[in-house]
């Protein structure tokens, strides 16, 4: 995962990564692709946000216009992640 700090990411993104979902996790850069990641059609330089929302998805994040997509895992048998990815804003968008 590539490290970028989170005034950076909101820069480059337009909004903090840890206020996606209601069960916010960790967040990253996405810099090799997991079948997570390729589920969700990201791409390398994406934002990856990692919750325990389960199937219950954040609507406010969906609608963001660089909302790319989801992918959802239950780990063990109590456990349901959903991880959101986003594409980093358009220049013109950046430079508002």
């Amino acid at each position: 995962m590539t490290e970028m700090s989170k005034e950076d990411a909101i820069k480059r993104f337009g909004f903090d990564p840890e206020t996606i979902g209601r069960n916010h996790e960790e967040w990253w850069v996405v810099d090799t692709f997991t079948q997570f990641s390729i589920m969700a059609g990201a791409k390398i330089g994406d934002l990856g946000v990692r919750t325990t929302d389960g199937n219950d998805p954040d609507e406010d994040a969906m609608k963001k216009p660089n909302f790319i997509g989801t992918a959802f895992r239950r780990f063990l048998r109590d456990r349901e992640l959903l991880y959101y990815y986003f594409s980093p804003l358009p220049k013109e968008e950046k430079e508002k």
